[in-house]
C-alpha cells in the first residue's frame, strides 16, 4: 500500500505520517528531503535561473538566499518549480518502485499540486482552521505575523484532495488523542490499524 500524506502550512501533516510510520510499520519518503536532492542535482540551472549570488562558497546552493528570492514573487517562485518539481517527482518515483510491496508512505505538503497522488493507494489531506495554523507557525518557527500570513496566502487555491483516489480528511484541531482516534479511524478503514493506547497531551488548540 501507498499512503500519501498533504496538508497546508502548519496543518499538522508530520503529525499524522509520523503515527502511520511509528504505529502501523509504514516507510517514509519525505520529499522536503527529496526537494534538498533535487535542488543539489540541478544546482546549476537554478543558478542559471537565479544568478550566482545564490550559490555558496562551498559550490551549494544557498537555500536561504534562494529562499529570499522567491517567497514573495510567485513568478520566481513557479520558475524554480519547472526547475525542481520534475526532479522531485522522478526521484519520488523511483524511491516508490524499489519499495514496492511494502507499506509506504509519501510525505509531501503539495502532494496533489505535483501529481504524486497518482503513485498512491489513498490520500490523507490534513486541515486545520487558519487561526490554529497561524497560532502554531508563530509558535514554531519564530517567523514574523506578515511572512506567516503571506506563505499562508500563497497556498490559498491549492488542492489537497486527490480527484484520483480515496482522501480521507483529518482535521487536525484539539487534543493528542482526539487526533489518535481520528488516526485510527482512518487506519481501520484501510486495513492497516492495530491497537494503540491514546495520549490525551493537548496539541493544537491555541
Amino acid at each position: 500500500m501507498v499512503l500519501g500524506v498533504c496538508g497546508p502550512y502548519c496543518s499538522g501533516k508530520n503529525e499524522v505520517a509520523g503515527r502511520f510510520v511509528d504505529w502501523y510499520r509504514f516507510s517514509e519518503i519525505d520529499v522536503d528531503r527529496v526537494g534538498h536532492i533535487a535542488l543539489t542535482r540541478r544546482k546549476d540551472e537554478v543558478a542559471g535561473e537565479f544568478g550566482s549570488g545564490i550559490v555558496g562558497s562551498g559550490g551549494e546552493i544557498d537555500r536561504k538566499a534562494l529562499g529570499g528570492i522567491v517567497f514573495d514573487d510567485s513568478a520566481r517562485l513557479k520558475a524554480l518549480e519547472r526547475i525542481v518539481h520534475p526532479e522531485m517527482v522522478r526521484i519520488v518515483t523511483e524511491e516508490a518502485g524499489m519499495r514496492r510491496g511494502e507499506r509506504l508512505l509519501i510525505n509531501a505538503a503539495l502532494l496533489v499540486y505535483m501529481r504524486l497522488d497518482e503513485l498512491c493507494d489513498a490520500v490523507i489531506a490534513v486541515d486545520a482552521p487558519a487561526a490554529v495554523r497561524l497560532w502554531r507557525a508563530l509558535r514554531r518557527d519564530g517567523h514574523s505575523f506578515s511572512a506567516i500570513r503571506r506563505r499562508m496566502q500563497r497556498q490559498r487555491g491549492l488542492k489537497f484532495r486527490s480527484d484520483r483516489v480515496d482522501t480521507f480528511i483529518v482535521r487536525n484541531v484539539g487534543t493528542r488523542g482526539l487526533l489518535d482516534r481520528r488516526v485510527n479511524r482512518i487506519a481501520r478503514t484501510l486495513g492497516v490499524a492495530e491497537c494503540r493506547t491514546e495520549n490525551k497531551q493537548e496539541y493544537g488548540s491555541p
